[in-house]
Formats: C-alpha cells, sequence, structure tokens
C-alpha cells in the first residue's frame, strides 16, 4: 500500500481539479433509464469519524466515436458521505487514503463488417487530469463473439486531498469495432449498470 501510495505522489497526481467535460467523444445508445436517486441527507452524519464512502454507478450506455480516452458518465449515487458526484467527475471532502473498486459491463455492442482483427478496450483512473500508475484494466474480444457481455473489476489504492477530482477513462483500440460499456434494465429487476464504482475513505 506505501508503495502505490508514493508512486501516485510521484507523478504530482494532486491539487485543485482541472476536468474537462469530453462527454461529446461517447455516443450513447438509447435514452438514459429512469431510476431513482439516493441522496445525501442534509443532516448525516459519518459512521466514524475520518471515514468517507461512495457507490456510483450509470444508467447510461456509453460507447466511444474515436480511439481518445473519454471520461466515463456516471448519474446514479447509490450512496454517499464526504464523497461527491457531478457527470464524470468525483470530488473528495477530506485528505486521506481511499480503497476504490470500478466494474465496468463490457461488450462488443455493434461492430461493423471492417472489423477482422480483435479489438480491446482500457479503462483507468485519473486524478486531476493525471494517470494513475498501474489502474489499468483491459478487456479484448473478436466480431466472433459480439453480443457477449463481461463485467470486468478494476481496483486501487491512492491518496488524495480535499477536492482532489477521480475520474475513470477509457479507450478503444478501434471504435468501429463497436466497444462500449451497456446498462440493461431487466424486466422485474434491478438495474444493470454500464458500470459502477464503490469508494472507501479514511483520513482526516
Amino acid at each position: 500500500m506505501v508503495l502505490v501510495i508514493a508512486a501516485v505522489l510521484s507523478v504530482g497526481a494532486f491539487g485543485m481539479a482541472s476536468a474537462v467535460n469530453e462527454s461529446e467523444n461517447v455516443t450513447g445508445l438509447g435514452d438514459e433509464i429512469e431510476t431513482e436517486l439516493i441522496i445525501e441527507p442534509e443532516n448525516a452524519a459519518a459512521p466514524m469519524a475520518g471515514f468517507n464512502f461512495a457507490r456510483f454507478s450509470s444508467s447510461i450506455t456509453q460507447q466511444p466515436n474515436s480511439t481518445a480516452p473519454v471520461s466515463i458518465v456516471m448519474d446514479q449515487i447509490d450512496a454517499a458521505f464526504g464523497v461527491t458526484l457531478e457527470g464524470e467527475n468525483i470530488s473528495v471532502s477530506s485528505d486521506g487514503v481511499y480503497f476504490i473498486v470500478f466494474t465496468p459491463q463490457v461488450g462488443m455492442l455493434n461492430a461493423t463488417e471492417n472489423v477482422t482483427e480483435p479489438a480491446y478496450t482500457d479503462f483507468w483512473l485519473t486524478v486531476n487530469g493525471v494517470d494513475v500508475p498501474n489502474s489499468n484494466i483491459r478487456w479484448q474480444s473478436t466480431k466472433e463473439d459480439e453480443g457477449h457481455r463481461d463485467v470486468i473489476t478494476g481496483q486501487m489504492v491512492v491518496l488524495l486531498r480535499a477536492e482532489d477530482v477521480l475520474n475513470v477513462r477509457m479507450a478503444v483500440s478501434d471504435p468501429e469495432a463497436g466497444i462500449g460499456i451497456e446498462a440493461v434494465q431487466p424486466e422485474g429487476e434491478p438495474l444493470v449498470p454500464s458500470i459502477s464504482i464503490s469508494i472507501f475513505g479514511f483520513g482526516q
């Protein structure tokens, strides 16, 4: 844990937030799924001193239309204290060590006939626009697997300062492969988010 934190410090991933909205680089398939947001009450008290937490998710299917990295948008606040969500930007209210787990549901949604080689997508974390070392995960597929979906998991421990901005980034090797993250609303069942992220922080 100490080595990972030191690595993040070494790249200067802390300071005031400077996030950029890049939603124009992402194609959404269909309308957002309507779900009820669970908002942090004004008089909520932390379960213990110095403990922050959040669970955010997305009801939006998102598919990059270029090879440029994009930030993933989340629109569901399932639970939160001391951590806030605004679109793709996640901010923390206090300094601390944060354990982060993110789980995209990824698949080859609509590949074109031009796709003959395997294609992949990467997911990783940034803090204030700086890539977090060793946070990347990769999913790869071929056109023969079109329609198959997987939920993959990435996790990291990082040292964050108050007002730091965290993003989950995504990039595809070939936009014609139609790779993206997909939200599904089964009838009579809870939403299957296109991505979810859980955050647990301990600090001051």
